[in-house]
C-alpha cells in the first residue's frame, strides 16, 4: 500500500525486451537498468 511506481521509457522497454529474449535473468536486467526486479516483472507480464 502506498507503493510508488515509476514509468519506464520506451528505450528501457526495448532494452528489457532484448535482454529478456536473450534469456538474461530478470534480476540481472533490473540490476543493469538500476530498477527494482518487480518493475521488470510487471513490464514483462
Amino acid at each position: 500500500m502506498g507503493e510508488h511506481y515509476s514509468h519506464l521509457s520506451l528505450v528501457e522497454r526495448h532494452v528489457i525486451e532484448e535482454m529478456f529474449q536473450a534469456l538474461i535473468p530478470v534480476r540481472e536486467i533490473a540490476t543493469r537498468l538500476g530498477r527494482h526486479h518487480g518493475t521488470i516483472h510487471r513490464e514483462i507480464n
